[in-house]
């Protein structure tokens, strides 16, 4: 896209009509991984770790909720566990396939 030209408004973002990449604000359940990218992605836990909005953190962490952080806001902070798992953990399935799609190293 050039700088200056309309688009439509990304999937899960809300825009005003005034909006940029930089000020773009999410609707819950969403989340992206830069303020310099209209790209947006469904939260694998939804509204659940994704509170959404435009406080963007270089980690993407301010789209959070509390308990949750990195890519898609779907890794448990330390001490905390997927609901319905056993065992501790660092990392989702769903969180190492989207770094695998996006050629990002998570982890």
């Amino acid at each position: 896209m050039d700088h200056g030209s309309c688009a439509p408004c990304p999937e899960g973002a809300t825009c005003d009509g005034k909006s940029s990449n930089e000020n773009l604000k999410l609707r819950p359940g969403f989340w992206r991984i830069s303020n310099a990218t209209a790209e947006v992605y469904g939260c694998p836990f939804g509204t659940a770790s994704c509170r959404g909005g435009g406080n963007f953190t270089d980690s993407g962490d301010g789209y959070c909720n509390r308990g949750y952080t990195g890519p898609l806001c779907a890794v448990c902070v330390p001490e905390l566990y997927v609901a319905g798992r056993a065992e501790k953990h660092e990392h989702t399935s769903i969180l190492d396939v989207f770094c695998v799609r996006q050629h990002l190293r998570c982890g």
